[in-house]
């Protein structure tokens, strides 16, 4: 049942980038956008990442930083919603 007078609110978008590792310096990546909290999907070669500092990556912003020893070869490919 509908709420009279209420605004829905839009769903999100999402976005998908993949990277090669050869375009990553740093051990960073920079996303076109900036995700929503909480929404990102990170694969390296096909497999699930863990997010945080005692993981696989951190995110500030649209900046994703992998820890070190995480990147060897082939691709990340990032999933994420945004505003």
């Amino acid at each position: 049942m509908a709420t009279i007078g209420a605004i829905p609110s839009p769903p999100p978008k999402w976005a998908e980038e993949v990277f090669e590792s050869a375009s990553i310096v740093n051990s960073q990546v920079m996303l076109s956008r900036i995700p929503e909290s909480s929404s990102q999907f990170v694969f390296l070669n096909g497999l699930f990442m863990t997010i945080g500092l005692s993981y696989d990556y951190t995110i500030t912003g649209a900046v994703v930083t992998f820890n070190s020893g995480v990147l060897t070869t082939g691709h990340v490919t990032i999933k994420y919603s945004y505003s």
